[in-house]
């Protein structure tokens, strides 16, 4: 492990690969469905009400902030795309 890496306890750590597998299900660049969520958290015994709660609100902070990153990067993309291809218009007109 690298000194300037923050060691997670087992919970995080389950939350943390919890996001990743339930990213597998999502559409698109949708949310992560619910039922996906509720299946997975039966599958590793997250029973009672109260760890599902939040078993899903870590699961959708993480999701949100996920989704809100990509659509960054897509924007960004787009943007930069538009640049070239106006660039591009300017250079043929010349």
């Amino acid at each position: 492990m690298l000194p300037d890496q923050p060691e997670f306890n087992d919970l995080v750590s389950f939350y943390w690969s919890s996001f990743w597998e339930l990213s597998s299900t999502r559409h698109e660049l949708g949310q992560i469905p619910w039922t996906a969520v509720n299946e997975y958290a039966k599958r590793w015994g997250v029973d009672s009400p109260e760890e599902f709660d939040e078993f899903l609100l870590f699961i959708r902070a993480l999701d949100s902030e996920f989704l809100s990153t990509q659509n960054n990067k897509r924007q960004e993309k787009l943007h930069r795309t538009n640049t070239t291809q106006k660039k591009n218009q300017k250079k043929s007109k010349r």
